[in-house]
């Protein structure tokens, strides 16, 4: 997992798996409440909003512009 601090610190850390309570863990031991926060639309991270100005990007949209090479 990987926190980027606008003109800060990049902060990473190997978790065990993509489940809520691993990742919002990790997230509110990391980033103070209030700040904002920019995530994915992975499912984990829904119900942040409550403690930062939590705001999704949605990448589905390039993943179709650009999809995956398909394996010869």
């Amino acid at each position: 997992m990987g926190i980027l601090e606008r003109g800060g610190k990049i902060r990473t850390s190997i978790i065990s798996d993509r489940k809520k309570q691993t990742i919002q863990s990790e997230v509110k031991k990391h980033v103070e409440a209030g700040s904002a926060l920019y995530t994915d639309a992975l499912l984990s991270y829904e119900g942040l909003a409550g403690e930062y100005a939590h705001q999704v990007v949605d990448h589905a949209p390039f993943s179709r512009e650009y999809p995956t090479p398909k394996k010869r």
